[in-house]
């Protein structure tokens, strides 16, 4: 609600999220994704303005402040009895396969199968958002091109799942 830019965002991203584990017969539940989507950057709102809402490049002070997000928002649904898988998919969201990810550096098998549909549905959300002046279709060809060639930082075995529910999205 406080930028015009994110409306509707948290709808897209559970459509994308959902078709995406539904895609591989639901290996993550489905509630427990429904809320790391609704949870993931609530952690954004105890960050200053100026860092989550810039739109030039950030500092590496700027950086770290915007790494907190993740665990300001997991802390909160971790503190809600029957919702710890939700709070490990938020904790983990930007965690990459290769390690390069935040806040923990997890690599591989160690990050939650929710985390990994939630990285690549958020990340091509901001890209959408990144590419919207070009229009609606060719931003969606632009996502889909920069979330394909990120060889390290999404999870492989749910890229052609997304990409097959991206396939009907623009198709219909």
């Amino acid at each position: 609600a406080r930028s015009l830019l994110f409306k509707g965002r948290t709808t897209r991203l559970l459509r994308l999220a959902s078709e995406t584990n539904h895609e591989l017969d639901s290996p993550v539940d489905p509630l427990q994704l429904e809320a790391a989507v609704y949870m993931h950057d609530i952690g954004m709102m105890f960050l200053p303005e100026s860092v989550w809402l810039k739109v030039e490049r950030m500092t590496a002070e700027e950086k770290l402040i915007l790494h907190a997000h993740p665990g300001y928002a997991a802390g909160i649904l971790g503190r809600m009895p029957g919702w710890e898988e939700a709070a490990e998919m938020v904790a983990q969201h930007h965690e990459q396969p290769s390690g390069d990810g935040y806040p923990e550096a997890l690599a591989g098998q160690d990050i939650c199968a929710g985390a990994k549909i939630l990285s690549i549905v958020d990340a091509f959300e901001a890209v959408m958002l990144k590419h919207i002046h070009r229009g609606r279709n060719r931003s969606v060809l632009r996502a889909i091109a920069e979330i394909n060639a990120c060889d390290t930082q999404f999870a492989p075995e749910w890229i052609e799942p997304f990409n097959r529910v991206i396939r009907r999205t623009v198709e219909a």
